[in-house]
């Protein structure tokens, strides 16, 4: 999507409002039972809407990461964001 046609206010916002929605149904397929997710649940649509605004307003700043190390199929480190 390109970045001036979200920053004008063109179709891309409408492309962007849809991905976000779609983004948002693929990440909590495997985090029904998370806190995090269950918490976003409560008002996933307005918090998708802040979170639109926030990624147009260029006012969105990532949170805390949960950092862990996975050991399966190999051993490595895992820093996870929160969900929203």
């Amino acid at each position: 999507m390109c970045e001036e046609s979200i920053l004008q206010g063109g179709a891309g916002l409408n492309n962007l409002l849809e991905d976000i929605f779609e983004a948002y149904f693929k990440a909590r397929k495997n985090k029904r039972n998370k806190k995090d997710q269950i918490e976003f649940e409560q008002n996933f649509e307005s918090s998708l809407m802040k979170l639109h605004k926030q990624i147009v307003q260029r006012e969105f700043e990532a949170q805390n990461y949960t950092a862990f190390v996975n050991t399966q199929p190999v051993i490595r480190e895992v820093f996870a964001p929160s969900f929203r």
